[in-house]
């Protein structure tokens, strides 16, 4: 079994809260521990980005779950709003 205990200690405040509330308000009936845990390193990727990094990429922080978990959930990223 792969080890899954990721110890994050550069991350902004509340990067947490906002995944946590992102897969609560998306998924009912899955796993969110499961699949956060497989992502969680695309999440620490991002987070670890200065805020100024971010705008370069036409993000703000509470974009980040909205993007990792685009593909499961249908949910439009900065990235869509050039496509409608």
């Amino acid at each position: 079994m792969p080890n899954d205990q990721i110890h994050i200690t550069a991350l902004s405040p509340g990067w947490r809260a906002r995944l946590d509330w992102y897969l609560a308000s998306c998924g009912q009936g899955f796993n969110a521990g499961m699949i956060g845990r497989d992502r969680l390193h695309d999440v620490a990727a991002l987070e670890a980005l200065s805020d100024v990094e971010l705008s370069g990429l036409g993000l703000e922080r509470a974009d980040i779950p909205a993007l990792v978990f685009a593909d499961l959930f249908g949910v439009p990223t900065p990235d869509d709003a050039g496509d409608a």
